[in-house]
């Protein structure tokens, strides 16, 4: 605790994206790993946002929106479904975890 103020794991994260955008501001920072920060803190807005620009920018790290756990609470997002579409991935079960998807995808 520093002057009445509380250090939890979302104030970091919070702290960190506002560093990751500020330090975007000086020289590039992928904004596909803002949008991981943003998700993990619950922003979808924000972090459909981040992923639209690294979308625009061609981001070769939006083919793992597909694969990565973290962004399965996006899942169900007509915005998020309309990226994964875009970007040329398979369509994903919606309300179906990252891990069951993936196994059932593999071949036997």
């Amino acid at each position: 605790m520093y002057d009445g103020c509380r250090v939890t794991p979302q104030s970091i994260y919070h702290y960190r994206i506002l560093n990751k955008i500020a330090l975007s501001q000086k020289e590039y920072f992928p904004a596909f790993l803002i949008s991981l920060i943003d998700v993990k803190l619950g922003r979808d807005e924000a972090a459909l946002g981040w992923l639209e620009k690294a979308y625009q920018e061609r981001s070769a790290m939006i083919v793992y929106i597909g694969i990565d756990p973290a962004f399965d609470p996006l899942r169900d997002n007509a915005h998020f479904k309309d990226i994964v579409r875009r970007a040329g991935l398979p369509p994903l079960r919606t309300g179906v975890p990252t891990a069951i998807y993936l196994d059932h995808q593999l071949p036997r």
